[in-house]
């Protein structure tokens, strides 16, 4: 008899934080070798978001890392939606899904948009920082590290999301709208959850124990005062020591070393006068 992983539903939160969306993201491969992958996983509530790297999406690196992700959210998870990629429908992923009391949905066919929100932050998060190029393996550990240390508290704490709302339209359709004052960041959206009860937290957590927090504050226009300090919300890959530690050696030599290489291998090459 074949046990079916998973149930094939678009999860429904109504309101409540703790079900979140999860995908990977390939980091291009090189001479037939494979990069890094990158897990987006992210609350479709407060759109609290957690990224991990890994080398590869076996079970061997997967679990573990699956494991730190959900104990990186300050809030119980109670579910846990994917796409119907292999390495999420399993039944070790499965087991420690239930270990951990948490439901375990999937996609349904013909609705794209059941991970969305999963997939946009792959765009608007991961290729925007961490780019397409190839990045080796060996690299995975001290980019996980990074995440976890530096990266993951700027999304939450410091970077502005858009939050939809539901309008009806003339025509009685229900739209969504994007407006100014709904633009906040995933803390002070948590924030907001927890004043009507909507968040549980882990046991020991609370919302003053997050790094970081302070009184969250509305500012004229209603924007929260972490979204509104620009020197926070400059990105961590751009400031931080240790992020020039890992990528240093993934960047292009700069155009006058290009330059540079190219006339001394022509020079080289090139009978004695320097003329052909």
């Amino acid at each position: 008899m074949c046990h079916v992983i998973g149930v094939r539903k678009a999860p429904a939160p109504n309101g409540r934080v703790g079900f979140v969306r999860i995908d990977t993201v390939h980091q291009g491969d090189q001479d037939g070798v494979k990069g890094v992958y990158h897990i987006t996983c992210v609350d479709a509530v407060s759109q609290w978001q957690v990224e991990a790297c890994v080398q590869g999406i076996s079970e061997l690196y997967l679990l573990p890392v699956l494991a730190l992700v959900i104990a990186q959210f300050p809030f119980v998870v109670v579910g846990f939606h994917s796409d119907n990629g292999s390495e999420y429908i399993n039944h070790r992923v499965a087991r420690l899904l239930e270990k951990l009391r948490i439901e375990q949905t999937k996609s349904r066919s013909r609705h794209s948009n059941d991970n969305a929100l999963a997939e946009s932050k792959n765009a608007s998060v991961v290729r925007k920082h961490m780019g397409y190029s190839h990045i080796p393996q060996e690299y995975a550990q001290p980019i996980n590290a990074f995440y976890q240390e530096t990266f993951n508290p700027w999304l939450n704490l410091h970077r502005p999301c858009l939050f939809a709302t539901s309008m009806t339209n003339a025509k009685g359709k229900i739209v969504k709208c994007y407006r100014h004052e709904d633009v906040k960041t995933p803390l002070a959206c948590l924030a907001q959850l927890s004043a009507k009860n909507l968040v549980t937290f882990k046991p020991g957590m609370t919302l003053a124990a997050l790094p970081g927090t302070g009184p969250v504050t509305n500012r004229p226009g209603g924007r929260p005062s972490h979204a509104t300090d620009q020197k926070q919300t400059v990105c961590p890959l751009r400031k931080t020591q240790t992020s020039r530690l890992i990528f240093w050696p993934l960047q292009p030599l700069p155009r006058f070393a290009c330059q540079t290489t190219i006339a001394t291998q022509s020079s080289a090459g090139s009978p004695a006068g320097g003329k052909a």
